[in-house]
Parts: structure tokens; sequence; C-alpha cells
């Protein structure tokens, strides 16, 4: 699960730029991590996952932002999900 995004998501990923690129998803968001965890482990068991103006602060102790995104669940050859898609 590593964080791989465009010029575009470098205003969202903010101070964890550019040291995140690359690194663990649960190493940019730890602030978060006990909500965004259990969303993973839905997504990486094949559940795809929508969000519509979910309230999530960008570091810790910032102010909260909202977000509308998808999280796909992307499968390797022999079905399994070896990662996720975000949108």
């Amino acid at each position: 699960l590593l964080s791989f995004y465009n010029d575009s998501y470098r205003t969202i990923a903010g101070a964890h730029h550019p040291a995140a690129f690359a690194h663990p998803y649960r190493e940019m968001w730890p602030h978060i991590w006990d909500r965004l965890g259990p969303l993973t482990e839905k997504v990486m068991a094949g559940e795809a996952q929508q969000f519509t103006d979910q309230e999530l602060p960008a570091s810790e102790g910032s102010s909260p932002r909202w977000f509308s995104f998808t999280w796909t669940p992307l499968r390797c050859d022999d079905g399994r999900v070896r990662g996720f898609f975000c949108m």
C-alpha cells in the first residue's frame, strides 16, 4: 500500500509531500489511521468504498477539510486485491 499520486494531489498531501511519495499509505496519514485503517481493510478485502463530504484533517492538529472520493480495489491476474485506486 504505497502512495503514488499525481501533481494535483500534492496540495492534499501538503506537508507530507514529497516524503510520502512511494511510501506506505499508513505513514502518510497516521493521525487519522484509526478512521482510514478499517476502510482500507474493507477495500483490500474487495469491497469498493465511496465517500461523500468526508471530513478529514490534512495533518495532525490542522483544520478539517472535506473530501469526496472513491477507493476501487486493484486485482492482480489471480484475482487477489493487491492495492487500490483513489479517485
